[in-house]
């Protein structure tokens, strides 16, 4: 019986991983059980990533650039498998990415984007038309190989885009929204296979920090919305990939782009479905096993980046959710500068039912915050309870809702010197003060109001029970108001003085509804006359929106909301 000729030397990912490979061709045994891609195709020794930041990437890309310019309009290949590379004479032509001066350049053939081998698709198919047979099988979602679109390869290669772009991000959206390693992209960990999946994680990342004109119609936002696209097409299942679609659904909402961001979220929601992350960190087999621990943790913090995002997104519509409730064995994330630097001494998770008193990193407060405000919005559509257990239900979460805010209040006055650090706070401080205003809006109401979108007003007297419930909401929401006003009052002369600066990227898009909150019951407070409502601090909260509107787009819909709102009643 014949055997088929072993290769001379060992794979790439063996060399990377500095593993034992039998060099069975076109695939060797490891690469086959592990599910990843197995390439041949180079003979120089690949060397183990060193802490040279992102100039192996950067050089990668500007290498592709070059033979892109000089191949007269046939792009490169970015990584073939062995088997492609044996018939690359007859699939030139579909594994290239099509251009000329007479199409669009983000259009792509269907061959070149959508095929796949026989092997991917039978176990994409076996995992979801019968789970048990992809486990007895020994199925396995491998590894995508690919081109990058010729457009994005232009956006990320113009200048020093990509080190323009990991600056960037890390100093803003990262203060406030860590959900990617800093430390694993420092160390070269997600660059040792490079390709499509890491291009539009840079690509989404690009997005966040850049502010167009337009942040619909942006050559940036078409081009990574569409690279998603044709990976999903592809079969493409990994971290990197949902990092990038969390990222897409994260500016979608900080710019109000609707229904698109409702549907990214969901999106995400299903994508973390199929890997099964869970807010434990744990993932299903089809993905490769976590090795360390800043892994581990970043996949914690995918998690709660698409939780705190589906509650956040939600808060307006009052619409269902698409994320579950974090599980009992679920953990919150742990110290957000220990996991910066990878540093597992400081690799504390505490559990979700951790009591609040107990100090916090910024993220965990905003997980904890949003846990919260899922709550509230939980609360408000009961319907089912009397009367009286409503009545104990709203007074417990509140009172739990103001001894949580306080908690945060008293973490931002032992950072008061650091002004860096009470920025990190803000996110969970105003997402609790969302969750706040939620639940006291509807109560506060002097008409009986429907527990439903839209507070529809319904017939007959409010009972006894509704009534004290009133007087308590109606308390406590001119408390809340009042202490929100206050606090934006603050941040006033600090906005001034970044307005239109790149730094206005760490205030967290994530705090806006409680301000717009403020701003509507305060408008609210002048249209039925109350003599003690302070006009000072409506036009202090407008100007934070309009200021923050600058660099998130959706700040200046609320404006435009909250006005045409009170316009609307009062001519």
């Amino acid at each position: 019986m014949s055997t088929a000729p072993r290769a001379l030397q060992a794979c790439r990912p063996c060399k990377q991983q500095k593993r034992k490979c039998d060099k069975s061709q076109p695939i060797c045994g490891l690469c086959e059980r592990s599910g990843r891609s197995c390439d041949y195709s180079s003979s120089v020794p690949v060397v183990a990533p060193t802490t040279a930041d992102l100039e192996a990437l950067q050089s990668r890309l500007d290498e592709l650039e070059s033979r892109l310019n000089n191949s007269h309009g046939t792009p490169p290949a970015f990584a073939r498998t062995a088997t492609q590379s044996v018939n690359s004479s007859n699939d030139d032509a579909s594994q290239c990415l099509y251009q000329s001066e007479n199409t669009s350049s983000l259009h792509t053939p269907p061959s070149a984007v959508y095929s796949r081998d026989e092997g991917a698709s039978r176990a994409h198919a076996a995992l979801f038309l019968d789970i048990d047979c992809y486990k007895w099988s020994g199925f396995s979602i491998k590894g995508i190989s690919g081109e990058i679109p010729v457009d994005v390869l232009a956006l990320l290669t113009q200048g020093d885009a990509i080190m323009d772009v990991y600056a960037a991000y890390f100093d803003t959206v990262h203060t406030w929204f860590p959900v990617v390693s800093k430390k694993r992209i420092d160390l070269g960990i997600p660059m040792r296979h490079g390709g499509p999946e890491l291009a539009v994680l840079f690509l989404a990342m690009k997005l966040l920090v850049t502010l167009p004109k337009d942040v619909t119609n942006s050559p940036v936002y078409v081009a990574v919305k569409q690279f998603l696209s044709l990976l999903e097409a592809r079969g493409c299942c990994s971290f990197t990939c949902l990092q990038a679609m969390m990222l897409v659904a994260l500016y979608e909402y900080s710019h109000a782009i609707y229904p698109g961001a409702w549907m990214t979220v969901g999106a995400c929601s299903r994508y973390a479905d199929i890997i099964g992350v869970t807010g434990a960190g744990s993932t299903l087999d089809i993905v490769h096993s976590v090795t360390t621990w800043s892994e581990a943790e970043e996949r914690r913090r995918i998690w709660w980046g698409m939780y705190i995002l589906d509650r956040a997104i939600s808060i307006g519509s009052r619409r269902r959710f698409s994320m579950p409730e974090p599980s009992e064995n679920s953990t919150l994330p742990s110290d957000d500068s220990g996991w910066d630097r990878g540093d597992a001494m400081r690799a504390v998770n505490l559990s979700v039912t951790t009591d609040p008193s107990v100090r916090q990193s910024p993220f965990a407060r905003l997980c904890q915050s949003a846990m919260l405000l899922s709550r509230a919005m939980q609360c408000i559509s009961l319907t089912g309870p009397p009367e009286s257990q409503q009545n104990e239900v709203f007074s417990v979460l509140s009172d739990q809702l103001m001894n949580f805010l306080s908690v945060v209040d008293s973490e931002v006055s032992s950072t008061v010197t650091d002004p860096d650090n009470s920025l990190l706070l803000l996110g969970p401080r105003c997402l609790t003060g969302s969750a706040l205003f939620l639940i006291l809006d509807i109560f506060s109401c002097p008409e009986k109001m429907s527990q439903i979108p839209g507070y529809i007003s319904t017939p007959g007297a409010k009972s006894n029970e509704e009534l004290q419930r009133q007087v308590w909401a109606s308390s406590l929401l001119k408390r809340v108001t009042e202490a929100f006003a206050k606090f934006g009052t603050g941040w006033i002369d600090t906005l001034n003085s970044s307005e239109d600066a790149p730094q206005l990227g760490q205030f967290p898009s994530l705090a806006l509804d409680a301000f717009y909150s403020t701003m509507a019951t305060l408008l609210w407070y002048r249209r039925e006359g109350m003599e003690d409502w302070n006009e000072a601090s409506l036009a202090h909260t407008r100007r934070i929106l309009q200021v923050v509107g600058a660099r998130w787009k959706a700040a200046s819909h609320y404006v435009q909301i909250a006005e045409r709102s009170y316009n609307t009643i009062c001519p």
